[in-house]
């Protein structure tokens, strides 16, 4: 997580604990992005840093903003990042160097993501979205269905949802371009928008999380599904060699034999507790009896 002090705290996912203390911003860090063992992070002291994931240990400095760095995507090779200074840098993500600077702009870049497709979209102060092509950089299609400055941009499965200062969020097809739904419900500016399996949480400056189902991530998860079977059943008509055929039939053996000594373990286990039981009822009565047996030798003294 990113603080206003500039510092960024490393979390244990399972416990909730901090694990350590990022320290190397001298400005509040407005977000972070992860890609395998590596995490960039974006600041208010204009500048972006790269990290290590596993250790925590700084890699590299990514210089050249002259303002605010708000938003950061990825792109394969590309980092692209927007600022309060009205441009949109793009970087190697590993060497920093800089490859594009994408100028002319007349307001802040708030927004970046990077649809299904590869394309990149942005989001402004002016409360307009562009999509841009990596490979020249140049933008596609302007988007408005906004009334209001973008502040987030969030890759759902096969589709882009939008965030904005207006309470609403869009979705859109990243294909056709169209806006396929308005969700209201919030009663403060959309803060950020997060996708976790068929379900996206939106969060707000009203202090609420609202949890969405997503058609797109159901869709995406029904066509992983479908691919797979596709794929099973097309092994199971290719032929084995006798080799093969030996192999599989000494592991489906092997699988019967484990299958069965499970059996009876889980027997074995079964019995075991049902001797524990009895025993446990056994000492309860002893108990009983003894506490009886005090009571009425208390009571001839």
């Amino acid at each position: 997580s990113g603080h206003s002090n500039g510092q960024i705290m490393v979390w244990s996912a399972e416990t909730g604990s901090k694990v350590t203390v990022l320290d190397g911003h001298i400005g509040g860090v407005y977000c972070m992005i992860v890609e395998g063992d590596t995490v960039w992070s974006a600041s208010a002291d204009w500048t972006i840093r790269q990290w290590d994931a596993q250790t925590g240990s700084f890699r590299k400095l990514f210089a050249g903003h002259n303002n605010n760095v708000r938003c950061l995507t990825i792109t394969g090779e590309q980092l692209w990042s927007g600022s309060d200074d009205c441009t949109i840098r793009v970087w190697n993500k590993e060497t920093g160097e800089i490859i594009k600077e994408v100028a002319g702009i007349s307001c802040s870049v708030t927004a970046l993501t990077t649809a299904h497709n590869g394309l990149v979209w942005v989001g402004y102060d002016d409360r307009s979205i562009k999509v841009y092509n990596p490979a020249s950089f140049k933008y596609l299609k302007e988007l408005k269905g906004h009334s209001s400055r973008i502040t987030c941009l969030t890759k759902v499965g096969q589709e882009v949802w939008s965030g904005s200062v207006d309470k609403t969020i869009c979705v859109w097809d990243p294909e056709t371009y169209e806006l396929r739904s308005v969700l209201m419900g919030h009663t403060g500016y959309i803060t950020s928008i997060v996708a976790l399996g068929v379900k996206v949480w939106s969060c707000s400056s009203d202090k609420s999380t609202r949890v969405w189902l997503s058609d797109a991530l159901i869709q995406s998860m029904q066509m992983e599904q479908e691919d797979l079977l596709a794929e099973n059943r097309v092994l199971r008509t290719k032929r084995l060699s006798p080799e093969q055929e030996e192999e599989l039939l000494a592991l489906r053996a092997e699988n019967e034999r484990l299958k069965a000594h499970l059996t009876d373990l889980e027997g074995h286990v079964k019995a075991l507790e049902a001797h524990v039981a009895a025993l446990e009822t056994e000492k309860a009565d002893l108990i009983e009896e003894r506490a009886f047996l005090r009571d009425k030798l208390n009571a001839a003294h």
